[in-house]
C-alpha cells in the first residue's frame, strides 16, 4: 500500500452540508479533518465493517485550526490494514466516512532491556518474548545485531550534564560524550526459536 498523509482531507458531499469525511494513516494514526469546533465532538465514535462485523471504534477530536477538528479513531487494537466504510456520530450528527489503514509491520520485544554480564568473545543465553503489535505479519529475522551499553548511561549523562564547566549548548554535548563513552560495542543476537514470517 503507497504511504498516505496523516490526514485526509475533507470530499465529497452527500446530504449538502454533511460530507464524506476521509480518514488515513498508520493504525495509530488514523485521522481525518472536520470543519467543526472539536468541543462540539467531545463525543465521537465510529462505527464500521470488520470481517463482517460491525465495530464500534471511539475517537479524540482535537483542534486543527479555526473551527477545525482532526478526529483521531483510538481503536483498543490496531485495524488491520485496508478499506473500510463507516459513520462517525458525534454531536447529535452522522456523517459517512472511508477509513485507509495503512499497513505497519511493527513488534515489540520484552523484556524491552536486559542487564547482562559476560566476558567478550563469550556466548549468554537469553529468552526475548517478541510481540507482534502492528497489523500486517512481522518476519524474525534469524540474527540481529544489537547495541551495547554500560548499565545507567543516562543517569551518568544528565549527571555529565548539568555538572559540566561548559554553560548552555555546551551542557547538551557533555552529556552526548557521557552516552558515547558508555557504549561498549554490538553483539550478534541468533533467534534458535520462532525466526520466520
Amino acid at each position: 500500500m503507497p504511504p498516505r498523509e496523516p490526514a485526509g482531507p475533507v470530499a465529497g458531499s452527500e446530504g449538502g452540508d454533511r460530507p464524506t469525511l476521509r480518514f488515513s494513516g498508520l493504525p495509530a494514526r488514523v485521522q481525518a479533518l472536520l470543519p467543526r469546533d472539536p468541543q462540539t465532538l467531545a463525543d465521537a465514535k465510529l462505527s464500521l465493517q470488520v470481517d463482517g462485523e460491525t465495530v464500534a471504534v471511539p475517537a479524540i477530536a482535537l483542534a486543527a485550526g479555526p473551527g477545525h477538528a482532526a478526529v483521531r479513531l483510538v481503536p483498543a487494537l490496531p485495524l488491520p490494514a485496508g478499506s473500510y466504510r463507516g459513520r462517525l456520530v458525534a454531536g447529535g450528527q452522522a456523517w459517512d466516512a472511508e477509513i485507509e489503514v495503512a499497513a505497519e509491520a511493527r513488534a515489540r520485544a520484552y523484556p524491552g532491556q536486559l542487564r547482562l554480564s559476560g566476558a567478550g568473545g563469550g556466548t549468554l543465553d537469553v529468552e526475548v518474548d517478541l510481540v507482534n503489535v502492528g497489523n500486517v505479519p512481522v518476519e524474525i529475522r534469524p540474527a540481529y545485531a544489537v547495541p551495547l551499553e554500560q548499565a545507567g548511561v543516562l543517569d551518568r549523562a544528565i549527571v555529565a550534564g548539568l555538572t559540566s564547566q561548559e554553560g548552555g549548548v555546551q551542557r547538551w554535548g557533555a552529556a552526548a560524550d557521557a552516552v558515547a563513552a558508555s557504549q561498549s560495542g554490538v553483539a550478534r543476537l541468533a533467534v534458535r526459536d520462532g525466526a520466520g514470517p
